[in-house]
Order: C-alpha cells, then structure tokens, then sequence
C-alpha cells in the first residue's frame, strides 16, 4: 500500500486581524541612474481610503554593502506618488584582492529595498510594506536559448540569442535598425578534461606552451565574425556546424551595452565517431502532435524512442528521423525524451532531451455571489459552477484581512507545485544541468537501466558536479434634539474570520445556489473552492470571488485579545461616516457589571459612559473611553453611536486572564466496569496552594475507554 504523507507547520498566537493594507506600486526593476517612480496606497479592507502619515525608507543594497535614506515623511489619504534618485556609489578596492572580488562582473545583483509606514490618524496603528526594486547595469541584455548542453561533434547545434531590454519592454524601431555582433571560437582543447598523475591523483590536464588562458597558440582556431539584424521579438536564431575535433564552443553575443558568452563543451568521443542529437522542437502543447527531428552524421534508418515521465514509461516506439509523439497531461510536469540506435559497429548511440510539459488542472470550478456590495445581515446568494455532475465541492470564504497575514487557503500554485515535485526523480530535478554525453548517461538522465549486448560506452565523471555546463555573464490610507428621529440601530456582533467552511454535492446539475446572510464585519469577505469528480479529479478556482460588507456610516470597537485582572482598558471607539453631511454623534458604552468605568481626576465628565463627536463627511473620529475590569473570564461590551442620519450599535468581548504564573497538577486512575458492576464511582480531594491566585482555579476532567 502507498501511503503519502504531508506536514505543515502553524503558530499559535493571540492576534488582532490588519484593520488596513499597504501597498508599495514600484517597477520590478529601473536602469542604474534611472529615477525610481512608484505610488503607496492605504486603503480599509472594505477598499475606502485611510488618511494617515505616511514614511518612507529606501535601502541601496550594492557591492554587498546597504545604505538607508529615509524621507521627511508626508501625509497620505488613500494614495501617495513618490520619487527617488538612486546614488551613484563607485567603489574603489583597496588590494589586489579586492579588485577581483569587486570587478563589476563579481558583483551581486544591486538593488533597493522600499520599506513605507504608514500610521492611521484616527487609531495610531501602523502598518507597513517591503517591496524590492533591482538595478540594472545595462540597458539591453542579451541570452541564449533553446540549445543542447553539450556538444557533438561535425552536427549543427541550433542556439537562439535572445536580445531584450532590462525591463523586457518591446524593442523600439530605433532598436531594430540596429545589428548584433556575434563572434564563434572553436577550440581542440576542454579546459575541464582532467588526467590522472602517476599517484592516480587528478590534475587538470595543461598543453606544453600555455597563454593568460591556458590554450596553446596551436590549437587556437579561426574565430568566425557574424552580424543580424535584431527582429521585432529580439529572437535570432543560430546555427553552428560544430568541427569534427571541436572540445570547446565559444560564443560571444555584443549589442550596444549588453554582453554574454555562452560556452558549451564535448565530453564524450565516440569510438566510431558516430553521434546523434535531438533538434529542439516547438513548444508542445497536450493533445497536439509534437515532431521530433533526430539529426546524424551517420546513416540511419531507423531510432528507437522511449518517453518516460514520474518514473514510467508513458510512450515508446520505432521511428524514422522525425518521431511524432502526442504529449498528455500525465507527462507533466517534465517528460525524458531518449532516443536511440544501435551503430553496424556495435556501439550504442543516442540522446536524450527533457521536454517541460504545462501542468494544468482538467476540472473548473468557478465562484460567484448575487451582488459584489451589500449589507451585514442581508441575505446573497453564492452560486458553485462545476464542469462535471456529481461533483464534490469544498468551499472557504473568509475576511479579506486575514490573508493579509498570510494564507493556509488551497491555491492553483500550490497545487500545480506540489504536483510538479511529486513523482519527479532527481535526474529529472536537474534537467537543466550540464550531464556527461556518453550512451551510458543519457539513459541514466532518465533514471534507466539498460541490460544489452551492444557496446555501451560509459565514461567516469568524478567531478560532475563541478562542471560549469554553460556560462552566460550577462554586463548587462449631532444635536441631541434630532435624536428622537433616529432609527434604533441593530446589533452588529458576528465577527468571524472565516465564515463559510463547508462542502456541497452537486448532484445530477453543474450548478449549486447556498443561500447566506452576512456577517457583522464591515470588510470584504474573498470565496475560494475546489471541486473533486469522477473522471476529471480535482480543480481549483481560479480567482476569488469577493463581496464587500458596508455601511456608509459605522463603528469599530478596538480591544485586545486579553487583558490581565487588574489593568485598565481604554476602549478605543472609531467612528467611520462615508456620508454626503456631517454628523453629530454620541457614543454610549453601555454598563455592565464585569467592569467599571474609570472616572478621570478633572471630574468633567458627569457621566463617564457618554462620549459627544463631531464627524465630518467621508472623515473618521475616535473616542477613548478607559474601563477597568472586574471579573475573570469572557466580559461583553457593547457601543452604540447614535445619529440624527445615521446608527450603529457593536458588541465584542474581551478574555480577562489572571494575573501571576499559571501551574496545573494532574492525577489519573483506572475504573473498571463489569457486567457485574456496570458503575463505578470514585472520589478525588486535592487542594490548591495557599498562595493561589482567587478566582483562577478551574478543573478539568477527561475520560477514555475502550
């Protein structure tokens, strides 16, 4: 039996939920010397704007060093722009040493880390946002693409040079009149061929005359010059005869400011001299056919191919040069492609290619609610659309507020990922990496076992892992008399974080109606799903579907998870009016007897629990009004606000936890019943300690049987 098996890690913490969200909106990268332009939104969870003070740190990361430059600080209603001039630091090495660990190829990427604050006016809580900012040397780069990782020898190896702007913009016109300059150098010699000394130790194997580079002036080839023009997508295809006692490929692209080299090596001679190669193919696409070309520099009829994917075969066969296959979604997420033939010698000779496969779910399910805006208390349908009758549904909808911390939610991301390492071999892990081009380990890229009586050439790597493969160097936020006319507003208390965990059967429709009534939060509530069938598996929702919960005018009543007996609470009243007039409030907490109310020393106020406001229009106001608790455990407080226009009346409540250390002490015993005895009873005395803090003692007893 297979058993899978899965763990996830989760911190349990008191927490309040964000009461707003930061978003820092910069570009993902700017050219060095560039000013740097974004914007900083501050909006409620319920998407109105937060007016607040707004600051702003910029840390220059460079050269390993960071330096910070933190502005004057601004005010922010909703959103902000701002500016920055990156400094243009120039590093000067002191040594020898430092010069080459700080030549401008060494470097590390550099680039600025934004860091804003923003504080609420009406509450003083700050919330913040992090967002990286890279810094391009070089206004054009150039890469390349879409070419085997070895070399073999007297067959054309097609490479693709990508050129592109560092922000991968289109080119320009101005851009496409230009030329790129590409030079190849084919080399006899491999830098990474070793040889062993007479003490069997290894050495790297050096000519009798060496240069800077360590290539002997004989062996040095003639160095081919090209130039292309640069076409509309940057995409220029290359194709290399390579030489039949090429080792080493050198190829440099230059475009304006922009420079990369690519070198491929040959690490494998053929007895026969005798190699094929798999030509990149297009892109594949599932259930459409992919056509493989196989070029030779030897006469063949017939290859063998075997396709493997997760460990198992998926697709084999015998073909001609060009092998037609037609990739399924079980291939994904990366299919090993090794075709083969036996050489009139003996010798076995083949190839392998490692083809990506786009991972997609089969099954959909989609979310949407009756309106996108309403009331709490008020009823909305949430309507399940599924591709399949018969299905399984699962169904979260929670506050938008607590994603902001972090989700747990099941994602098509995480899933396609967890598909993707599922199943997926360590040769197939490291498809990209440069492996060695004899027969023996092309079928062990694929994690195959090969028993025959032709010629297997295998030679040993040691030092694999030390093989570069290829290298690109890219330089490249109320009068009291109206008071009679006010509507008596109606208790908001269902706060939850989530409110719907549920799972719903479709049965014979592809459709499902669940009729809600909205909870008491003023915020924005996001719905996910997933759905389960019998012939297309799982799915999952692709967006959210999201209903806004709101009222023009509203309190929000701030209190901590706990307080310790004893202590004070200021209870924080804010009053949100979004209305086209101003109003005029009065804040009631009502009495209760789990507290008191903390009279101040100025004797003002003649009745502590009453708290007068103005608020303007589409403004906030907060009032404070401080309590003392009196009892232990859960205490209810309730406020109303009360205008000529407009109510709102919450409920909440606040744990009061002992004071000192909490102890607890244990004591188990065994109760055997009998057909003779079908009850037993047992008494326990136990006393607390002289020193107990009073009110916290409690007792809890839990019983197990079999």
């Amino acid at each position: 039996m297979c058993r899978v098996s899965s763990e996830k890690c989760f911190h349990v913490l008191y927490y309040d939920l964000p009461k707003f969200e930061v978003v820092t909106n910069a570009p993902s990268v700017i050219l060095r010397g560039e000013t740097l332009r974004g914007s900083v939104t501050a909006k409620y969870v319920y998407g109105k704007p937060v007016q607040g003070h707004m600051n702003i740190t910029f840390i220059h990361k460079f050269h390993g060093f960071e330096e910070a430059y933190t502005d004057g600080g601004e005010e922010i209603d909703g959103e902000a722009d701002f500016l920055f001039d990156v400094p243009d630091h120039s590093y000067r090495p002191r040594s020898k040493r430092q010069s080459e660990m700080f030549y401008e190829g060494n470097m590390e990427e550099e680039g600025l880390e934004i860091v804003v604050h923003v504080t609420e006016h009406l509450t003083g809580l700050t919330y913040s946002s992090t967002t990286n900012v890279s810094l391009a040397k070089y206004r054009y780069e150039s890469s390349f693409q879409d070419h085997p990782k070895i070399l073999r020898p007297s067959l054309m190896l097609p490479v693709t040079l990508k050129i592109s702007t560092y922000n991968d913009e289109p080119l320009s016109k101005e851009d496409q009149r230009k030329t790129v300059q590409v030079s190849v150098m084919q080399r006899k010699r491999n830098p990474w061929s070793w040889m062993f000394d007479e003490n069997k130790e290894m050495e790297p194997r050096r000519p009798s005359t060496s240069e800077s580079y360590g290539w002997n002036e004989e062996e040095k080839m003639v160095l081919e010059e090209m130039e292309f023009p640069v076409p509309a997508d940057g995409l220029i295809p290359l194709n290399i005869q390579i030489k039949n006692d090429t080792e080493t490929l050198t190829i440099d692209a230059y475009f304006e400011d922009g420079h990369s080299t690519l070198q491929l090596y040959s690490s494998y001679k053929s007895p026969s001299h005798s190699y094929l190669q798999i030509q990149t193919p297009e892109p594949p696409q599932v259930g459409s056919p992919l056509e493989l070309h196989i070029d030779s520099n030897f006469p063949m009829s017939d290859i063998h191919y075997i396709v493997m994917s997760r460990g198992q075969v998926v697709s084999a066969g015998k073909s001609s040069r060009v092998v037609v296959l037609f990739p399924e979604s079980t291939w994904a997420p990366v299919a090993c492609i090794i075709v083969y033939c036996v050489h009139p010698s003996g010798e076995i000779v083949n190839d392998v290619m490692h083809l990506p496969i786009t991972q997609t779910l089969q099954n959909l399910v989609s979310l949407s609610w009756s309106e996108s805006k309403t009331r709490p208390k008020e009823e909305v349908t949430l309507t399940v659309n599924v591709a399949e009758k018969h299905s399984l549904v699962g169904i979260l909808v929670v506050d938008k507020a607590s994603k902001l911390m972090g989700s747990n939610d099941i994602t098509m991301k995480t899933v396609l990922k967890e598909m993707k390492d599922y199943g997926v071999s360590m040769a197939g892990a490291h498809y990209g990496e440069m492996t060695m081009g004899d027969p023996y380990s092309v079928f062990k890229a694929c994690d195959l076992v090969v028993l025959t009586d032709a010629t297997l050439n295998m030679m040993k790597n040691p030092l694999m892992a030390e093989l570069p493969g290829e290298g690109i160097f890219h330089g490249t936020a109320v009068d009291d008399s109206n008071m009679e006319h006010r509507v008596e507003p109606r208790e908001r208390w269902n706060f939850p974080e989530t409110w719907i965990w549920m799972d719903t059967y479709t049965g014979d429709s592809d459709s499902a109606d669940i009729t809600l009534t909205a909870p008491d939060s003023i915020t924005t509530w996001e719905a996910t799903a997933f759905v389960m069938s019998e012939n297309l598996g799982l799915g999952i929702v692709n967006m959210p579907a999201k209903l806004t919960v709101f009222q023009d005018f509203f309190l929000s009543l701030n209190v901590p998870s706990y307080i310790i007996r004893g202590e004070e609470l200021l209870l924080e009243v804010v009053l949100f009016n979004y209305l086209s007039q101003d109003l005029e409030v009065r804040v009631i907490v009502a009495e209760n007897d789990t507290f008191e109310f903390v009279f101040p020393d100025n004797g003002e106020l003649p009745m502590p629990n009453v708290r007068k406001v103005s608020v303007g229009s589409q403004r906030g106001a907060s009032v404070l009004i401080p309590i003392r608790p009196l009892v232990l455990g859960e205490i209810s407080v309730s406020v109303k606000a009360l205008s000529a226009a407009a109510s709102d009346f919450v409920t909440k409540t606040v744990l009061v936890k002992a004071e000192g250390l909490e102890q607890s002490f244990s004591s188990s015993m065994l109760l055997e019943v009998s057909p003779s005895q079908p009850s037993v009873s047992r008494e326990i005395s136990f006393s607390f300690p002289a020193d107990v803090v009073e009110g916290s003692e409690r007792a809890t007893v839990t019983v197990g049987g079999m």
